[in-house]
């Protein structure tokens, strides 16, 4: 059967009605809910905008802790430190005022390149100001020393001292205030404070960063124009930071419940249950289409913690009047675009369909391994497909030689770490081995595949193994390091049991935004032996030649006393000669053999009630002759003591230290020069100072004083004679005693020993 012909064009007709009458119910529908929808759409895009300023706000401040903590590491802070009691840093000879210069110097860098930052400043360990560098009508001025103030009593200086040597924190937000009043600048402040400490971990004092909110959020891009600015709002409805004009008197005024009587249905909805701080757009439109938004901003490190919400008004704009102009375009041109869309729509299909199918396996291809360049890419179809697959081309063959630049990087790298002579073992926070070179399956006598995933305690004995876990742990809670940054002497343990020493120092850094620790650790088994076979050496040598050389000192005594007859007087000064120096070398063997039983733990001390006083006094009379022939006088300082000096100790000992230290002076000193010996009371101790007026220690040698061997030069040895053990061996002695010994060079010359 066949239909009329007639019939199509009646068909096509009640196609295009039901098209029309479609196209009218859809634009009927759709325009019912237009306005709801451009609203919602105002208010998510103004509220993700926000919230992304938010999130980069609080990440600036973050940033902030972490300059703070930066600045707490400088050197001038350890100098001032070690510089404190004398003006002077003996470490490296810088004075204090050295050293203040210095700090100011990098405070001033710090503002020039952080405009944000309008007040750096360094507080001791009492909240005593010591440096500090403003930022005043555009100008860095630095406080005179006479105008610098104590801030202990301050809340935020308070929180830092409970803190101690906790990590770096920032302060909430608040009015800045100078002398006990509010700074007439009205500057909405976030403090930045860390402290500094020295390498025993003892606060020193603390690092504080005044940071103007104003200049970060105009960082930000709310810096004027037509765009309105922001206001943070604290949970008692106060404003703690606007850069409106007209909201800054109640900023200033840190009035509560500014913002709920600015903003109704911000406070209805708190009433109505919802947690502050608030985290998304408000439902409706306040006032003349203004959005209202609001976003969290917390703030990561804040002590004590605080939620503030970042609000913000935007204009939706005139929707109402939008739509009532399109509304009779949109009906009348909704049928033709249907009709003309429809047919564009099946002719571009087509064309389109074939080259996005080969370029969607050529994507797979790739994806699955292929070579970018042994792939067919698409080159027909339209222009975009045609420019979308070049660019996918390029960037395949970007990514695939960017993979191969990284793999014969890391190639390299492990060629490195495997070639390093010490062993490298990396570990995540959890302490589970993610890498080992070499050196450490030699040294272990493990196999990679042994060690890796594994805790890393297994390459450590008891107790220690046990307890590496609590390290760990207790590092990630405080924040505060055993063994960071420091070579340590421990023992290791090998696959099969045997313990051995090594040096171990671990460092922290993070990957991917995961804490991990590098450990690089030395073997010091065939040091030890070494040491070892030196020590046996030097005692067998000390002792063999400790009785030939008695028997020549003797034998010269012999030929000096006359009883191999008199002798010429050319051979009595030769016999002279020879007994000075054999007397020199029997001290310098028997300087060798106490620093050598020192350093094996074997020299004994019998201690006794002894008066330092006494002890003085006797070694400045057996030092009297030697003192007489280089023209030097010798002084016991008080000379009329109030009473003993009483100490238990062991008076041999004692004796030598204060033998060797005279002795000392009186070689460094020049005729006329006096020496004089102080023994005075130190707290529930004893302080004995020796001090001559002779040149003093050089700045080159003071770090290696008191080290074995040691002379300021060669000369030195020659001229004044010595082993160079002395000062090693007193030292020694006075801490086996419990006791510290140290060395001061007064600025008008000569040292001074205590």
């Amino acid at each position: 059967m066949r239909l009329p012909t007639r019939s199509e064009p009646r068909l096509a007709v009640i196609v295009m009605a039901a098209v029309s009458l479609s196209v009218l119910v859809a634009t009927v529908l759709v325009s019912a809910g237009l306005q709801a929808r451009l609203r919602n759409q105002a208010l998510d895009r103004a509220a993700a905008e926000l919230s992304f300023r938010a999130d980069l706000l609080a990440g600036r401040v973050e940033s902030y802790v972490r300059l703070a903590d930066g600045l707490s590491q400088v050197p001038p802070l350890a100098g001032l430190d070690r510089a404190a009691a004398t003006g002077i840093d003996a470490r490296d000879g810088s004075t204090r005022a050295q050293w203040l210069a210095r700090l100011g110097v990098i405070f001033l860098s710090t503002l020039r390149s952080e405009r944000v930052v309008y007040q750096a400043r360094y507080l001791d360990a009492t909240g005593q100001e010591v440096v500090r560098l403003d930022r005043i009508d555009g100008s860095l001025v630095r406080t005179p020393d006479g105008a610098l103030q104590a801030k202990a009593d301050r809340g935020y200086m308070q929180v830092a001292a409970a803190r101690g040597a906790g990590p770096a924190f920032v302060t909430p937000i608040s009015m800045n205030e100078e002398n006990g009043a509010i700074d007439p600048r009205l500057i909405p402040t976030l403090r930045a404070i860390a402290p500094a400490q020295d390498e025993d971990g003892r606060v020193l004092g603390w690092i504080v960063l005044n940071i103007d909110l104003r200049e970060t959020l105009r960082e930000l891009g709310f810096a004027g124009g037509a765009e309105p600015p922001p206001q943070i709002v604290d949970a008692e409805g106060r404003y703690v930071a606007t850069l409106d004009p007209a909201r800054i008197p109640a900023m200033a005024q840190a009035r509560p419940g500014a913002a709920w009587s600015d903003h109704p249905a911000l406070a209805r909805r708190l009433v109505e249950g919802e947690a502050f701080p608030l985290d998304h757009a408000d439902e409706g439109v306040e006032g003349d289409g203004a959005l209202l938004v609001a976003s969290a901003f917390h703030i990561e490190g804040m002590e004590p913690p605080q939620d503030y919400m970042l609000t913000l008004e935007r204009q939706a704009g005139p929707i109402d009047t939008l739509l009532t102009a399109a509304w009779t375009d949109a009906l009348l041109a909704g049928l033709g675009a249907t009709i003309v869309a429809g047919g564009l729509a099946l002719l571009l299909g087509r064309r389109m369909a074939g080259p996005l199918r080969r370029l969607a396996a050529a994507g797979e291809a790739v994806t699955r391994g292929a070579d970018p360049d042994a792939v067919t890419w698409p080159t027909d179809g339209v222009h975009e497909i045609r420019r979308t697959a070049a660019a996918f081309h390029e960037m395949a063959i970007r990514a695939r030689d960017r993979l191969d630049e990284l793999r014969a990087r890391e190639a390299r790298l492990g060629a490195v770490m495997d070639g390093a002579v010490n062993g490298i073992v990396s570990i995540d926070s959890g302490g589970s081995i993610r890498y080992v070179n070499r050196s450490i399956l030699e040294m272990f006598g493990y196999r990679r595949e042994e060690l890796l995933g594994r805790d890393v305690s297994v390459l450590a004995p008891e107790p220690y193994a046990s307890a590496h876990p609590g390290y760990l742990l207790a590092y990630a809670r405080t924040g505060q390091a055993r063994i960071l940054g420091r070579p340590l002497e421990v023992e290791a343990v090998r696959a099969d049991g045997t313990r051995f020493p090594v040096r171990l120092a671990v460092s922290a850094h993070r990957v991917d935004g995961a804490p991990t620790y590098t450990g690089l650790i030395a073997d010091l088994s065939q040091e030890r032996r070494t040491e070892r076979m030196k020590a046996e050496f030097i005692s067998t040598v000390s002792h063999e030649l400790r009785t030939p050389l008695a028997s020549i000192k003797g034998a010269l005594s012999l030929l000096r006393s006359g009883v191999a007859g008199e002798l010429p007087a050319a051979a009595d000064e030769m016999i002279d000669m020879a007994q000075s120096n054999s007397e020199r070398l029997i001290r310098l063997i028997n300087d060798i053999l106490d620093f050598e039983k020192i350093a094996a733990g074997g020299m004994s001390f019998e201690r006794a009630s002894v008066d330092l006083r006494v002890l003085a006094a006797k070694s400045l009379s057996e030092l009297a002759s030697m003192a007489e022939v280089r023209g030097v006088s010798l002084v016991l300082v008080p000379a009329d003591p109030p009473g003993p000096a009483q100490i238990e100790a062991d008076p041999v000992r004692i004796g030598q230290v204060l033998a060797n230290l005279v002795s000392n002076a009186i070689k460094h000193s020049d005729a006329g020069d006096a020496v004089a010996v102080t023994v005075a009371p130190d707290g529930d101790g004893w302080r004995v100072a020796v001090a001559d007026q002779g040149p003093g220690v050089p700045v080159h040698f003071r770090d290696r004083i008191f080290s074995r061997f040691a002379q300021a030069d060669s000369s030195d040895r020659r001229a004044r004679g010595g082993s160079g053990l002395g000062l090693s061996i007193a030292r020694a002695i006075v801490e086996a005693h419990g006791g510290e010994i140290g060395f001061d060079c007064p600025p008008e010359g000569g040292s001074i020993f205590a």
